[in-house]
């Protein structure tokens, strides 16, 4: 076990991908209020080793709809972190161990950068909130049962 308690290392996080429009129409930017956002990871296990494993994390804010829903805007983002079980003694991989903990690491880097990135774009710095990820796997397993 890591010093830390954790054997769960996050060995590099980026972007893939951004999708970023403003509806005009939208009468205030500068003051944002409500923000409908939907989370999708998608683990990815290596072929070579069972404690590595890629995290693809999709964070959207409203929708591609924004425009008939008279929403202020449409942001998607695909960050992507890149994970290492140091300890790896058992047969579980990565994600079975520690899906919610690499979910939430990465879910704050997600919050960060849509923060600085509404900031820079010149419109009201977008605060996502925190999520229960627990609560929210159990809700992705529950809509992807209904499937």
């Amino acid at each position: 076990m890591s010093t830390y308690g954790s054997d769960l290392q996050l060995r590099g996080v980026r972007v893939d991908k951004l999708i970023y429009n403003i509806n005009d129409n939208f009468n205030n930017l500068d003051n944002i209020e409500k923000v409908d956002i939907s989370i999708t990871p998608t683990p990815k296990i290596s072929k070579e080793h069972a404690g590595h494993g890629m995290l693809e994390l999709e964070v959207t804010l409203f929708d591609e709809d924004y425009l008939e829903k008279n929403n202020p805007l449409f942001l998607k983002m695909k960050i992507v972190g890149f994970f290492e079980d140091t300890k790896n003694d058992s047969d579980e991989n990565v994600f079975d161990k520690y899906l919610p903990n690499a979910i939430s690491m990465l879910y704050s880097y997600a919050r960060a950068h849509i923060a600085s990135l509404t900031g820079m774009f010149g419109i009201d710095v977008i605060q996502i909130p925190t999520v229960n990820i627990l609560k929210l796997l159990d809700d992705l397993a529950s809509s992807n049962k209904d499937k």
